[in-house]
């Protein structure tokens, strides 16, 4: 028995359909007949009854927008039988939905934890759709990550057949710009500097590339101009560029104005003038606090914005002792082989090699790596040494350049990472971080002027270094306040007394200690990776030379990590390290065997992804702020807001309120069949001029004959998008009956 009819709504054709048919996920009347149905659901498998609904739709001419959704779905199982194929194991949920939106040509940021295989993913689909004979082009923060990305390579086109051939990775030789200039490639992976410096070369030999992956957004927009190189080789103009850059400011005046029918002109201007490539742009980063013009460009013209992620997923023991150089060799000998040793930035290289001659000197293997040499990082891999030494700096090579889950076990501080401040030196980051530290010590008027300047340079990260501008101006601002404070003598004895700052006089300059808990945090991270088998198990040791700071880096990553609980080395028993190395080596073991491909190990999805759909935009808005600064995407009218919550890959998106009402057809929009009353939706319009609301299908408003309509139908469609690409869907739309009314519709619609 037909219970309602919904207008609009069939997945096929767009015509009328039951909520029977769309509870059971077919396709109207029409375009299958009742006969068949039967047959279709007793199919076991999913993907069995897809291909009966397309081998009938298409027996019968029938088939229309089915065919895009099943195209989708079969090329999405194709790139996972390649991912299991080049990796030894299927993908993971997330990077399942990151392929069905890179198939379904949407570009996205990808903001995730560390370790949960984003680099990987972009080189397999790289893979993938050079397979196809697509252009695509790998874009990476450092030189090392370069050669590893290479190995990688290297491996999965042994497994999959692919040609050597379609692959340029520049190391720097002179064939390998040849053929980057003759567009001699299929899939080309340089650094983010190399295209700093040679864009014109690269733009030489190809028009533009079908998909591009830029890991570590970050360090891409190192260069102001990166954004508008990457979109010039999506095939975008250097006047279109220019259109969506004048359209950004010119959007802004209208909002602060309220003059939303400029706006909508805008919007106009930018759908008709700007057009839409079929170019596929993904970024990635860890962080997710890439901001500034580029990101809205990036938003303007391919409808996304990168947000800010938690690093919320890692398994580590930490562990503390007091600093003594003449215990290291012993810790290191308890802790084993794969290690890395990290030495604060104000103690800087000298420091790191006098520790590396300490070491060596009493039998260690050990290399020293930094930004001008590398070559440390492959012989730890290949076992020719067992650890490594560098400096503890946020971008460091050591910190973000090194991925050797199947290696690295431990990450040692040889004291506690921090900054060191002196107010004679240049401004710096540092400024800003420590402003925020002594803010709580000023008076108020001062505190509340500084907060102004240092909430403008958040904004601004990470690019307030590299660049002269508004960024030094106001570091220099910030800078002028604190030294100004810290001439109050009241003001430099509250900091004293503060348990997490300390200062240090060194003759007759003073320096001032902040910890640096994100550069501890990323460094740490290295011990413990995302694999096939889980999180690895990893541990990190912070040899204490000032317990100040270490209570202050303490506090700051338990407000990041709750669970995260500092353990004495002293306190540890000798059978409770031996367990915890026990599992350590043991998750070492399952990730070597991985990825040689002598045992694989079936994966485990630790991080699902999720649609939640509520009622309001405000609501969507406020859910996905619990969680950071969310990623936003838009698809067609909707806005839809992307977090990380550790196990969950949430989106959120809004339905803004009832999407159906009753049409015309019978009584005020009920018809009476076999003795019972159906009520016919259809989906809402709603007239942007006048603000009629009515359910006819007539592409005019009734009212004032404006074309300028906001259509209930394009939000189903987009949420449909979103649906297909996650594991489930909440409702959470509110308690009351209309709340429920409302979550019915999205039910039967999704």
């Amino acid at each position: 028995m037909v219970t309602a009819l919904f207008m609009e709504m069939c997945p096929n054709c767009s015509g009328e359909i039951s909520h029977e048919r769309l509870e059971k996920k077919l396709p109207c009347e029409k375009c299958i007949p009742e006969e068949v149905v039967e047959r279709i659901l007793d199919l076991e498998e999913e993907e069995e009854r897809e291909a009966e609904i397309l081998r009938v739709l298409s027996e019968r001419n029938k088939l229309m927008k089915y065919k895009e959704f099943i195209e989708i779905q079969r090329e999405s199982r194709e790139f996972e039988d390649f991912f299991e194929k080049c990796t030894g194991f299927k993908p993971w949920s997330l990077q399942r939905t990151w392929a069905r939106r890179i198939l379904s040509g949407k570009s996205f940021s990808i903001v995730a934890p560390t370790g949960v295989g984003k680099s990987v993913f972009g080189i397999v689909m790289s893979l993938f759709l050079a397979k196809k004979g697509k252009k695509c082009y790998l874009i990476l923060p450092t030189k090392a990550l370069l050669e590893q990305t290479q190995k990688k390579i290297s491996e999965f086109i042994e497994k999959t057949k692919i040609s050597p051939d379609w692959i340029v990775c520049y190391s720097g030789k002179k064939s390998e710009k040849e053929r980057i200039s003759s567009g001699d490639y299929r899939v080309l992976v340089t650094s983010s500097q190399f295209l700093t410096v040679n864009f014109d070369l690269i733009r030489k030999g190809i028009e533009k590339f079908d998909f591009i992956f830029i890991d570590d957004v970050d360090a891409f927009l190192k260069s102001s101009k990166n954004v508008q190189r990457s979109l010039m080789l999506m095939g975008y103009t250097e006047e279109e560029i220019g259109l969506a850059r004048s359209l950004i400011y010119e959007k802004r005046r209208a909002i602060r104005g309220g003059d939303y029918e400029e706006y909508l002109e805008l919007e106009k201007t930018r759908e008709e003038e700007i057009k839409r490539t079929d170019s596929v742009l993904v970024v990635s980063t860890a962080t997710g606090r890439a901001k500034g013009e580029g990101i809205q460009l990036y938003r303007e013209m391919l409808g996304f914005e990168v947000g800010s992620g938690r690093e919320t997923m890692r398994n580590l023991e930490e562990i503390y002792t007091e600093l003594d150089l003449d215990k290291l060799p012993e810790i290191l000998k308890i802790l084993g082989k794969g290690g890395l040793i990290f030495v604060p930035k104000d103690l800087g290289v000298n420091f790191s090699k006098k520790v590396l001659e300490f070491l060596r000197e009493r039998g260690f293997k050990v290399e020293l790596v930094h930004s001008k040499d590398i070559s440390g990082i492959e012989k730890l891999e290949r076992g020719e040494v067992d650890y490594l030494i560098g400096v503890a700096t946020y971008y460091g090579v050591m910190v973000r350049g090194i991925d050797l889950p199947q290696v690295i076990r431990f990450s040692l501080f040889l004291g506690v990472p921090r900054f060191r401040i002196s107010l004679k030196e240049e401004p710096s980051l540092a400024t800003l971080f420590f402003f925020q530290s002594i803010s709580q010590f000023l008076d108020e008027d001062v505190r509340r002027r500084g907060e102004k300047i240092a909430s403008r340079l958040r904004r601004m990260i990470p690019r307030i270094e590299r660049e002269e501008g508004e960024g030094k101006e106001l570091l220099r601002e910030l800078h002028s306040i604190i030294s100004s404070s810290l001439s109050d003598e009241k003001v430099l004895r509250r900091i004293e007394n503060d348990k997490f700052i300390s200062i240090k006089k060194e003759g007759k300059e003073t320096y001032f200690f902040i910890p640096d808990f994100r550069t501890y945090i990323q460094a740490s991270g290295r011990a413990s990776r995302l694999f096939a088998g889980g999180i690895s198990k990893g541990i990190s040791l912070i040899m204490v030379d000032d317990w100040k700071l270490f209570n202050g880096l303490r506090r700051s990553v338990s407000w990041i990590f709750p669970e995260s609980s500092f353990k004495s080395l002293d306190e540890i028993g000798k059978d409770e390290l031996e367990k915890i190395l026990e599992e350590v080596n043991r998750d070492r073991e399952i990730i070597s065997r991985i990825l040689s491909g002598e045992s694989p190990v079936k994966g485990i999805d630790l991080v699902r992804s999720v649609l939640l759909v509520v009622e309001s935009p405000n609501k969507a808005r406020t859910i996905a702020n619990f969680f950071g600064r969310p990623s936003k995407r838009r698809i067609g009218n909707l806005v839809s807001y992307e977090v990380s919550l550790g196990d969950l890959s949430l989106i959120i998106v809004a339905s803004g309120g009832h999407l159906f009402d009753l049409g015309l057809e019978g009584y005020h929009g009920v018809l009476m069949q076999n003795g019972s009353f159906v009520p016919v939706y259809g989906p809402i319009k709603k007239c942007r001029r006048c603000g009629h609301q009515f359910v006819e299908k007539n592409g005019k408003c009734p009212r004032c004959s404006s074309e300028e309509i906001l259509d209930s139908l394009s939000n189903l469609e987009s949420m449909r998008e979103l649906a297909e690409e996650v594991d489930f869907v909440l409702i959470g739309t509110d308690p009351d009956t209309e709340g429920e009314k409302i979550a019915w519709d999205i039910y039967l619609a999704l």
